[in-house]
């Protein structure tokens, strides 16, 4: 393994760069993603890190292991209503 004498890491600046992928309301319904999404079992075996948005969510099924983690970011807005949807107290 050869070090990179800029930044002394035995990894090449090349394996350094993540491939990221990121889906959101701006551009959920582009071309490009409408194919990602479609075949999205086979599109992420060529990316690092898959960043969503709730703009991607049913009818969606990742199947297949990919990713060593998965991490969230949730805003407790969204909970208490769904907990108020639940409870009767908003109607769809």
């Amino acid at each position: 393994m050869l070090i990179d004498d800029a930044l002394d890491t035995p990894e090449s600046a090349e394996d350094r760069k993540l491939r990221v992928w990121a889906i959101h309301s701006e551009n959920s319904g582009s071309e490009e993603n409408v194919i990602f999404i479609r075949e999205i079992n086979i599109a992420i075996k060529d990316i690092d890190a898959f960043l969503i948005t709730p703009s991607l969510s049913t009818g969606v099924d990742i199947s297949s292991y990919h990713f060593d983690a998965v991490f969230g970011v949730f805003h407790a807005m969204i909970w208490l209503c769904v907990g108020y949807m639940r409870d009767g107290i908003i109607k769809n």
